[in-house]
């Protein structure tokens, strides 16, 4: 079923789908409700009426910024986590500290995000022995985090999924990166999957079922055996 609307004399604005078209004219528009999407804008031009036939073709599907990326398990281009621990604090990425400073978590913080949204907070250990491809120790994970909270380094709101664990690597292991991972909560009313055991976590796959977006931000130090 088409719909007919007077546009206004100098522009006019119709949305299908995930399409936005802005129209500059002052006569009539006519807009297919169904895909494909046709557009029809009619103008009177020197009393010649000239009718300009466009053909869209797009998905009825709403729009969505959500993205997902694999993480990739080391220093990347995205903006750093600052996080801070009772003995030191991570803000450049790849720096490599003795694991005794990293016993106790206190606070992780981003600036820039919008402040009613949620998000999660993961740290891993993919060096972790048994780990197979995208695979890692889970040390912690939290959900539920708000935007507001974030920027004050207030990780106390939302819920924990797993409590944090400090860095443990086994001797003869070699140096083990340790990443924290920023997503974005996309679906508020979700309810987020328990998890049974901290080795062999998929974070990519969790995320997917878990409708979440990123990661948006990262940061990561790494750590060995000390006798």
């Amino acid at each position: 079923m088409a719909t007919h609307q007077a546009l206004h004399p100098s522009i006019a604005s119709a949305s299908t789908g995930r399409l936005d078209i802005i129209f500059f004219g002052s006569e009539d528009l006519i807009i297919s409700s169904e895909p494909p999407y046709v557009l029809q804008y009619s103008m009177l031009c020197d009393s010649i009426k000239t009718l300009l036939l466009v053909v869209v073709v797009c998905s009825p599907v709403l729009a969505t910024t959500c993205q997902l990326k694999k993480p990739t398990f080391g220093c990347s281009n995205l903006p750093k986590l600052t996080v801070d621990f009772e003995q030191v604090t991570i803000e450049s990425c790849g720096n490599n500290h003795t694991k005794t400073l990293f016993s106790k978590l206190l606070a992780v913080s981003f600036d820039g995000l919008a402040e009613r949204k949620t998000y999660a907070l993961v740290m891993v250990d993919p060096d972790a022995p048994g780990s197979g491809e995208g695979e890692a120790y889970l040390h912690w994970l939290h959900t539920g985090v708000k935007g507001s909270g974030l920027a004050q380094g207030n990780i106390t709101s939302g819920n924990t999924i797993m409590s944090y664990a400090r860095p443990t690597p086994p001797s003869g292991t070699g140096v083990h990166r340790y990443i924290f991972y920023l997503y974005e909560e996309s679906n508020k009313d979700i309810t987020f999957q328990t998890i049974s055991k901290r080795g062999k976590f998929n974070l990519h796959k969790y995320a997917q079922k878990n409708e979440l977006c990123g990661p948006i931000a990262e940061n990561m130090f790494t750590t060995q055996y000390n006798e």
